[in-house]
């Protein structure tokens, strides 16, 4: 991913497991910036629009949410 300004990419997938049912998602991507100005431009810039553009390739886009978290650490 070349996102200007992204500081860190992570891609969670749901593993299987006899004892859970299922999300019904497939997997949570955590992509991470300084503040919420550097992300904004990174979704402005040319990669963002890009990164947008080819979304409906590898995501289903009917069951895809967004949302911007503020990371709260309790135990590290």
């Amino acid at each position: 991913m070349n996102l200007p300004g992204l500081r860190k990419y992570i891609q969670n997938h749901v593993c299987d497991d006899p004892k859970r049912q299922s999300p019904g998602w497939d997997a949570v991507i955590e992509l991470y910036f300084d503040n919420w100005p550097v992300m904004e431009a990174a979704w402005a810039s040319p990669q963002g629009a890009a990164s947008d553009a080819d979304l409906a390739l590898f995501a289903d886009l009917t069951r895809t949410t967004w949302s911007a978290v503020e990371e709260i650490i309790v135990v590290e």
